[in-house]
């Protein structure tokens, strides 16, 4: 989390995004010191699932209620970022720790990037697999304005276009 506080990340990218709205100082969130925590006598369970569209996803399971806040690995309708997923290794790794979200079989699914009108359910973690399923068959030697025009072929009603070019392009 730090690393997106550094003078060149926020000059780089946030202050271009948001000018004049970054704040001048951070809070980062601290290491917990064990995946289990008690909210209000509901057991939380933090669940470690390494690569998603980034570096050492997390992911929050109130098993009690079957509610899964799913954080970055399950994006509801809107098209992921890929920009830190260059590999087919790391895609199948956010592939892996989706499936392990799966076999939680939660009854509700928060997205860390979703479109409030689409599905709350489990259904949105089969959907974000496809997604990247489709993309590796897409990404195998194409170019980026191809993987784009096709995954926008595939996905033409998922909000956010600009996510997925931000990802296509440094494919390389």
């Amino acid at each position: 989390m730090d690393n997106e506080h550094t003078p060149k990340r926020l000059q780089g990218l946030w202050e271009k995004l948001f000018p004049g709205q970054i704040p001048d100082a951070f809070a980062s969130a601290e290491a917990l010191l064990k995946d289990e925590l008690e909210l209000e006598g509901e057991k939380l369970i933090v669940v470690r699932l390494g690569h998603t569209d980034c570096d050492e996803t997390t992911a929050l399971w109130v098993p009690s209620t079957g509610l899964l806040v799913a954080s970055d690995a399950v994006y509801g309708n809107t098209h992921p970022y890929l920009g830190e997923s260059g590999t087919l290794e790391s895609r199948l790794a956010w592939i892996a720790a989706l499936d392990k979200l799966a076999a939680l079989n939660p009854s509700v699914v928060v997205g860390g990037h979703s479109d409030p009108d689409s599905s709350s359910g489990p259904d949105a973690i089969r959907e974000t697999r496809t997604y990247l399923e489709d993309f590796n068959r897409t990404a195998e030697s194409q170019t980026a304005e191809n993987i784009y025009s096709h995954m926008m072929e595939l996905y033409p009603a998922r909000l956010n276009p600009g996510s997925l070019w931000a990802g296509v392009v440094k494919l390389g």
